[in-house]
């Protein structure tokens, strides 16, 4: 294992090192007569406005559904306007969405107009008020390092969860193509939710970001002020820029058009010599399914598309001449990709250096009165006809694909990456917060295994026992406590749900730490968090982003499509090779139950679902030509590209833990730590001890084992009732990484082989 000086992805660990006890932050306070009384005014301040508005925030912060993806946005007045980016609300079927409220009621609503080029769109609720709502303020008026408060929806909606609160810094601020550019985290899912300055009022809209953390990018909400008249009026002008696809990505070669009853998308064009050729498609052609999902949009062919790698063989379902066929299709690499790029490093090509330009805003109209209605249905039909006109791009339908459907990659390498003097993560910030943890510090150990660092841990009584996360533990363990001294220990229980372990050091005593001071009153939403290390610096600093909760599993997959009927819920698709299919589930069988629950309507499928996790047996009840049927199946992971395009922006984030779920209760912070700060303490602002970090679970979430929930934890641990398993501590993973090291070895001895048997054949005669 890597030390933490050798990791260059925790490089900045150290950049903390020199900072002096009492370096100000100078955006959080003026000029003081004493720096302890300033700084700690400054932090009081700044925590109660983040409070504040993620109370009003929170409400208006809507997810938008807009199949097959999701997105976010922000109600803006009481009659229900709506702003989003305008790749979530591209391509809507009927110009019509679904909005989900944090509380979880639905609503419709319908996509005015948009402004492509800068990724700006309004949506407007279809039922009358009142509805929760924020004030829109002015992003001309920000300044670089004015603290930012971003929300939305991550990874989609998910029930029990508000939109969860990120806390940052402006960086950037240009009239450009990204516009305002923070290191407030967001990530997939998040496009079109709300970026706030302190004062609670909406100065931005999420529209993409970059492999770096500090690469957030926003639509200026001047944007908005702006175009406001012209897109009420339902204007749509513009064109997307084009993003990147995750390298491996499988290439189809063809463009193609929705149909206006959203089923199917009619080919238009045809790629020379591409997979969609070589496999027989057809300009003219409708293109049904690909490998079992129903195409109703350009988005649905994209991310169908983007989630299989170059290689793999698909089935696709299509329509010619009104005959049904079902062809398999080989998907080819990218252009400019050979078909083993799948673990490319994440580089920028060339040709993406013009979204680093200004984009033009040419095409951008004025407000025109008094256009009647079919003289803006000829100038939609004229923009669709140019935009479609000519020959295909390099990548034909990245050109439709929105910024953040695939992230891209500012071609900064982590280990590389210095904090600028504005980011949350520079010392002159940390340092600020360094007194406020002062006392925590001395809570706070390294354990290790040798000398090689594998976790934090946290000081929890005089006799020096530590609790530290578990899954992170073997080897030879010791601990370095606050004094620089390093004890030999044992584990003394394991609680495995929590990923906790309680270890006890040879030689009994403190070793210069303090026992933790707890707080276990639970914080509010907003309420900012520090990260110590043993030497007593800070780490990272962030706020409260979801209260204490339950946490959801992983999403549980079971493969069908159904539609609300007459005679019941409807199975209308059954995708191939999952859950649904292996079970035995057909089209047009009636769904009755799911596990215990009851289904009447298409909403009870989702909640049923939801109530399971991957992996769980759960038996399903139909109805089959008058017969009631009881059939058995084993659910899986969502096998889509929202699955895969999550995974690809949390990997290229920075390093995370190798458990970083199933937890049985989490406090979900945005504080940017290393997988190896896990096992320390969280601190609050009064310096106290309100939970213990447990896992880095990808770009804007980190999560913590709350302080109210850990103190039953901590009596069974000293207990002794929780002993570590028998084989607790096994490095499985160097074991694996040692396999393979091995087979690669053999691979290269077989091939000398060979080369050395054919040169021996070649030989003259008697040599």
């Amino acid at each position: 294992m890597k030390t933490w000086q050798d990791n260059r992805e925790r490089a900045w660990f150290t950049l903390a090192a020199w900072v002096v006890w009492g370096i100000l932050l100078s955006t959080l306070a003026g000029s003081a007569p004493t720096v302890a009384a300033a700084a700690s005014d400054s932090l009081v301040q700044l925590e109660k406005q983040v409070q504040e508005v993620a109370k009003r925030a929170i409400p208006a912060t809507v997810c938008v559904l807009n199949p097959p993806g999701s997105g976010s946005g922000v109600i803006i007045s009481e009659d229900g306007y709506v702003l989003t980016a305008s790749h979530v609300s591209a391509g809507a079927r009927n110009d019509k969405v679904r909005l989900i409220l944090s509380d979880g009621r639905q609503v419709d609503a319908t996509a005015l107009g948009a402004n492509r080029t800068r990724d700006a769109a309004i949506l407007k609720i279809d039922e009358p008020g009142p509805w929760p709502h924020v004030p829109m303020g002015r992003s001309s008026e920000l300044k670089e390092g004015d603290w930012v408060i971003a929300l939305g929806h991550p990874g989609g909606y998910e029930r029990g969860r508000t939109p969860p609160v990120r806390l940052g810094r402006l960086l950037g601020n240009v009239d450009g193509p990204f516009g305002l550019i923070t290191d407030c985290t967001v990530i997939g899912g998040d496009s079109g939710g709300p970026l706030f300055n302190v004062h609670g009022e909406v100065v931005g809209i999420h529209s993409s970001i970059a492999a770096s953390t500090a690469q957030n990018r926003d639509v200026p909400i001047d944007v908005f002020h702006r175009d406001w008249d012209v897109m009420l009026k339902g204007r749509r002008w513009g064109k997307l820029a084009q993003m990147l696809i995750p390298a491996g990505a499988g290439y189809l070669g063809v463009v193609a058009e929705p149909l206006d009853d959203g089923k199917g998308l009619k080919v238009v064009e045809v790629e020379k010599g591409g997979s969609a050729e070589k496999s027989g498609i057809a300009v003219g052609d409708i293109l049904v399914s690909f490998d079992g999902y129903q195409l109703s949009n350009t988005y649905s062919l994209v991310e169908s598309v983007a989630a299989r790698l170059a290689g793999d063989v698909v089935k696709m379902e299509l329509r010619r001449d009104g005959k049904a066929m079902t062809i398999s299709v080989k998907l080819g690499p990218r252009p400019g990709e050979s078909a083993d790029t799948e673990h490319a490093d994440w580089d920028l090509p060339s040709e993406v250096d013009e979204l680093l330009d200004p984009m033009s805003e040419a095409e951008r109209p004025s407000p025109e009165e008094g256009k009647s209605d079919a003289q803006k249905n000829s100038e939609e039909k004229s923009e669709k006809k140019t935009a479609t006109k000519g020959k295909p791009t390099r990548i034909p339908l990245s050109a439709l694909l929105p910024p953040s459907y695939f992230a891209e990659n500012s071609g900064v390498r982590r280990g590389n990456e210095k904090p600028s003097k504005y980011q949350k993560k520079h010392p002159s910030v940390l340092g600020a917060f360094r007194s406020v943890a002062a006392r925590a510090a001395l809570s706070t150990v390294a354990v290790l295994n040798g000398s090689q660092p594998l976790a934090l841990g946290t000081l929890v009584n005089r006799r020096g026992d530590v609790i530290t996360k578990a899954s992170e533990l073997h080897g030879d363990l010791s601990i370095r406590y606050p004094d620089g001294t390093v004890q030999p220990c044992r584990i003394v229980g394991v609680h495995e749900q929590a990923d906790l372990a309680l270890l006890r050091p040879d030689v009994a005593g403190s070793h210069g730490g303090v026992p933790a001071r707890w707080n276990r009153q639970p914080k509010p939403v907003g309420s900012l968090v520090i990260t110590p290390d043993w030497r007593g610096r800070v780490l990272a600093v962030g706020v409260v982003s979801v209260a204490s909760r339950r946490p959801r599993s992983a999403r549980a997959f079971l493969g069908i499509a159904t539609e609300d009927r007459p005679d019941g819920v409807m199975i209308v698709q059954v995708v191939p090779s999952t859950a649904a299919a292996q079970a035995g589930i057909r089209v047009n069988d009636i769904l009755l139950k799911i596990g215990d629950d009851a289904i009447q309507s298409v909403e009870d499928v989702f909640a049923a679902i939801a109530k399971h996790s991957p992996g769980e047996k759960v038996e399903i009840h139909v109805r089959r030509s008058g017969e009631e049927l009881t059939l058995h199946a084993t659910l899986k992971t969502p096998p889509n590209m929202t699955a895969r395009r999550f995974e690809e922006m949390n990997r290229m984030s920075g390093a995370r833990s190798s458990r970083r779920s199933g937890f049985p209760q989490i406090v979900q912070h945005d504080a940017e730590i290393p997988p190896l700060a896990c096992g320390g303490p969280l601190v609050d602002l009064d310096g106290k001890i309100i939970g213990i970090n447990i896992a880095r679970v990808g770009r804007v979430e980190t999560d913590a084992v709350p302080a109210d929930w850990l103190e039953p934890v901590l009596t069974e641990l000293e207990s002794g009732k929780l002993p570590p398993p028998e084989d607790f501590g096994r490095d499985d993973e160097a074991v694996r990484k040692e396999i393979a090291k091995t087979k690669a070895e053999i691979r290269r001895l077989q091939r000398r082989l060979r080369q050395l048997e054919q040169q021996l054949r070649g030989a003259p005669s008697g040599k």
